[in-house]
């Protein structure tokens, strides 16, 4: 591990002792006055801080000029609407028990 890494992982360490110390008990507080805007705050705050961590991951893995292929990323593969799909399996039954 780099030492970027590192502090990559004491930036996700930083964002969830804010989570736990600031965003969760605000919500608390502002959920007693109005449940429907303190929901929509903490998701807000989460989706900040989320995209935060993922910005600040890629930009680590383009400073550190890695491949992307080690991250194993794929596609999912295209389902067919009727029948079968590339590795075979009955895209229409897969998921129902067989009621032959």
């Amino acid at each position: 591990m780099t030492t970027p890494d590192l502090l990559y992982l004491a930036l996700v360490a930083i964002g969830l002792f804010l989570d736990y110390f600031v965003l969760w008990p605000t919500f608390l507080r502002r959920s007693q006055a109005d449940p429907g805007r303190a929901r929509l705050w903490l998701w807000s705050g989460w989706m900040i801080m989320l995209w935060i961590l993922v910005a600040a991951g890629v930009a680590l893995w383009l400073f550190e000029a890695r491949a992307w292929e080690s991250l194993r990323l794929m596609a999912p593969q295209r389902v067919a609407a009727v029948g079968r799909n590339r590795s075979g399996v009955d895209a229409r039954n897969h998921l129902r028990p067989n009621r032959r």
